[in-house]
């Protein structure tokens, strides 16, 4: 009987087994075909673009006479070393004219016509392909061409050819963690399986008193983990497994808030402010306002997907910022508008001492409205509620001192110079009901040093907080 019950046991195992298997190894080729789709499909957006701007900018002035050959090569190749593509340009007969790369038109590296290429190209078409590109490069390329128009007609044609390498090599990346971590999961449940086949099964009679007594209603017996016998070690196994699996509830649960930290807010938000339009708290005089900010709000965060990307990368990588000449305090007067909801409910209350009625930086714009939201989203969380909390702006230097202060429970010292840290969080010190991932501030401090700025804190134990930074004035 028993050999028949550990049959059975192996034989469900074994199919479990396949079925995972067989599921990772489907998993890994459909996600190995949507990474290089994708890869693809952006390369070729990126290198259509390229060429149209090239079109635009340099070969028409070349077919206007603006330019000579040599200067149009010259210009060609300058462009070919920041795109890293090679360009061709041929005439609207087809017939090439100019090479950014070492190439002899005429030779066997490049032909003196489009269609010497292939008769399956032409210049008046445009076209997209991977490969060698009929055997003219010596690595998979994404080539592109178009025909260059100028109202009706056809002046010329533009080839860009980029090399795939580097995609393969992002593909083979994300492929090898992705393969590590099904391997990883694989491994842990071939112990899990191997551990339970060799600890439960014997001592199933055993267990099956104890269940006998749970199907009474007798649950004061309990497993004695400390029996010496098949017993103990099953109570021993399920206790270390209640554990692991409490621990991997606690890592689930940090992992998701970890993740969501700077999607939370905008999304409350949203939905208060939808649940406020829909049951008519909001007169419909004011739901333009209100339905400007929600639309603000999905816009970043969107934006914000992206900026997790960058912040798990800012260690190894330089943040590239779009830096541009915009309001700090239009920027400040929109985060207020989105938390006055979250600051409402707390009977919270922001107010803004702004230095003009326009105060130009120069930085970027997404990167400092997340600065923003986030330094205003904690000091409403950690504000003692019928409390006001400060925002203001004025000119140190030629710089815009932006300040953020709230009326809360203080930082200590102690927690001061770990507050930077990403994942820490000094709940002891600023509440214990408060529940954050410990990104926030981190994303901040990032943020600010890209800009080449510093953060700086101010705060005692149980007497508020105020975050500091500084952004410089555009230059006239």
């Amino acid at each position: 009987m028993k050999l028949f019950k550990r049959s059975v046991f192996d034989t469900v195992i074994v199919g479990y087994l396949a079925l995972t298997v067989i599921s990772f190894a489907i998993m890994i080729v459909f996600i190995n075909f949507s990474i290089k789709s994708l890869l693809i499909k952006e390369r070729t957006d990126s290198i259509v673009s390229q060429a149209q701007l090239i079109s635009v900018q340099y070969v028409k002035d070349y077919f206007d006479g603006e330019l000579t050959n040599n200067e149009l090569s010259k210009n060609l190749s300058s462009i070919s070393k920041i795109l890293g593509s090679e360009i061709w340009v041929a005439d609207n007969k087809g017939q090439f004219v100019a090479c950014s790369s070492d190439r002899k038109i005429g030779s066997t590296d490049l032909p003196v016509t489009v269609s010497g290429i292939s008769k399956s190209l032409s210049p008046y078409t445009s076209f997209s392909s991977t490969g060698k590109f009929y055997g003219l490069f010596d690595h998979t390329t994404l080539s592109i061409g178009i025909p260059i128009v100028d109202g009706n007609n056809y002046i010329g044609y533009v080839l860009l050819h980029s090399s795939l390498e580097d995609l393969s090599t992002i593909e083979n990346s994300i492929l090898r963690v992705v393969m590590l971590a099904m391997l990883v999961i694989l491994l842990v449940l071939l112990l899990f399986l191997y551990h339970f086949s060799n600890k439960i099964i014997n001592p199933i009679e055993k267990l099956n008193k104890y269940a006998l007594e749970y199907s009474n209603g007798n649950f004061d017996k309990k497993i004695d983990i400390t029996m010496n016998n098949e017993i103990g070690q099953l109570a021993d196994s399920l206790n270390i497994m209640a554990d692991e699996v409490q621990k991997m509830e606690e890592y689930r649960k940090n992992f998701i808030s970890n993740v969501s930290h700077d999607f939370r807010s905008p999304l409350t938000s949203i939905n208060g402010y939808l649940t406020a339009i829909q049951d008519g708290t909001i007169p419909p005089e004011k739901q333009s306002h209100y339905i400007d900010v929600v639309l603000n709000e999905t816009k970043r965060l969107t934006k914000l997907t992206q900026g997790l990307i960058e912040l798990n990368d800012f260690n190894s990588k330089v943040l590239i910022l779009k830096k541009k000449r915009f309001d700090i305090n239009d920027v400040i007067k929109k985060a207020a508008d989105t938390f006055e909801g979250t600051a409402s409910k707390k009977n919270v209350r922001i107010k803004l001492d702004l230095t003009d009625k326009s105060t130009f930086v120069y930085a970027d714009k997404d990167k400092i409205s997340q600065v923003v939201n986030n330094l205003i989203d904690n000091a409403i969380k950690f504000s003692r509620p019928n409390t006001t909390m400060f925002v203001t702006t004025s000119l140190e230097n030629n710089k815009v001192r932006v300040s953020v202060k709230d009326n809360g429970v203080g930082i200590s010292k102690e927690h001061q110079k770990h507050i930077w840290e990403r994942f820490y969080k000094a709940d002891s010190s600023r509440g214990r009901d408060k529940v954050g991932s410990g990104l926030g501030l981190s994303i901040v401090k990032e943020i600010l040093k890209a800009h080449g700025e510093d953060i700086n804190l101010i705060s005692e134990d149980g007497d508020g907080a105020e975050f500091i930074f500084h952004l410089p004035c555009p230059a006239d």
